[in-house]
């Protein structure tokens, strides 16, 4: 863990060009993850070797497909990826899909939270003084993330139509009513 206080200018920049050009430093060293009780920094030892092997091959393929058992961090880590593309990477679009309101805005508020304890030499600032808006953030870098969710006045055909994101992250896509629907849409 790094103590980030009483960095220069000059280290400052350092450390905003390592966490970019490297996401598990980033992630390792500037990831601060709720826990029950508090939060505490997303260090190498929390995460097992099946987590270093989706990360590294979604880093390295841009794409994964993922089926694993429940409460092992998968949203958590999915919310540090968003972070680390939204906040380095400017004028990027992010996209979620869930299966409820609550599952989407308890997803976004992961990456609100990691983005909202970032150093302020890391952190791209929010475009909108009102970051409480539930289903969207929007960074001064021109990034924004969305969340999308099935609700009485949103069919499965119109669930996914006209959004365009290079990064597109769907959770629980089994439970996401009429999804092959909605996928054969986009």
């Amino acid at each position: 863990m790094l103590i980030h206080q009483d960095l220069t200018k000059e280290k400052q920049a350092l450390e905003f060009v390592k966490c970019k050009n490297n996401f598990l430093y980033f992630l390792h060293n500037y990831v601060i993850i709720p826990e029950v009780g508090g939060s505490v920094l997303y260090g190498p030892e929390l995460m097992n070797s099946k987590f270093k092997q989706t990360i590294q091959c979604s880093l390295k393929h841009g794409r994964v497909i993922l089926l694993a058992t429940r409460q092992l961090g998968k949203s958590t880590l999915a919310a540090a990826i968003l972070e680390y593309l939204l906040n380095f990477y400017p004028s990027n679009r992010a996209i979620i899909l869930n299966f409820s309101k609550t599952s989407g805005l308890e997803n976004i508020d992961k990456v609100r939270f990691i983005h909202n304890n970032l150093p302020i030499f890391l952190a791209s600032p929010y475009k909108n003084r009102a970051v409480e808006r539930r289903t969207y953030i929007e960074y001064q870098n021109g990034s924004k993330i969305s969340v999308f969710y099935p609700s009485s006045a949103t069919s499965a055909d119109t669930l996914a139509r006209s959004l365009s994101s290079p990064i597109l992250y769907v959770d629980e896509c089994a439970f996401i009513r009429n999804m092959g629907d909605a996928w054969s849409l986009t």
